[in-house]
């Protein structure tokens, strides 16, 4: 161990008297650095941003909105935020919700790149007024994948029957 010191402070002795410029250089980086850590540790959100799209009312565009949620760990809670999210609508007027308000997230979880989503609605959620059911559906499957770039599926269950059973890849830019 004494041999260690020696060592590092006959270096340091060394650099003091011969390469001042090296030792500035180690101090300003050290100095920016240490800045760098106060900034990240003061100034960070505890809020993440999200992007969300929502049908207009009249015609077929999509228009998108930015929402800020609670970061959370876990990713499970995660994924009932987003979803809960989508289920509350858009913000903005002129913008229609995917589906009426009687719909509930029942739970939401990940498995191996695969997201499980059950929905609970009243027996005329998905008539009416709202989205055709099948263009509802597929925008929610972007939303999904858009605030989840890390899934491969989406499987949306309402009342306890799959949505879109032959094809988990709706609504993801996958042929259909």
């Amino acid at each position: 161990m004494k041999h260690i010191y020696g060592y590092l402070a006959k270096t340091g002795k060394k650099l003091r008297e011969t390469h001042p410029a090296v030792q500035a250089a180690a101090f300003f980086i050290f100095l920016a650095t240490i800045a760098c850590i106060f900034f990240i540790v003061v100034f960070d959100t505890p809020s993440r941003r999200h992007l969300f799209y929502f049908p207009a009312y009249q015609g077929t565009a999509l228009h998108s909105e930015a929402r800020y949620l609670a970061k959370t760990d876990d990713e499970n809670r995660h994924l009932e935020q987003v979803v809960d999210e989508i289920l509350l609508g858009p913000l903005a007027p002129g913008r229609a919700p995917l589906f009426p308000a009687p719909v509930r997230t029942l739970n939401a979880f990940i498995r191996n790149r695969e997201a499980y989503i059950h929905l609970t609605a009243a027996e005329a959620a998905f008539t009416g007024e709202n989205q055709p059911p099948d263009r509802a559906f597929e925008i929610f499957k972007k939303n999904v994948f858009t605030n989840f770039r890390n899934l491969a599926k989406i499987y949306l269950y309402i009342d306890g029957v799959e949505v879109y059973a032959e094809n988990p890849y709706a609504g993801a830019g996958q042929p259909e």
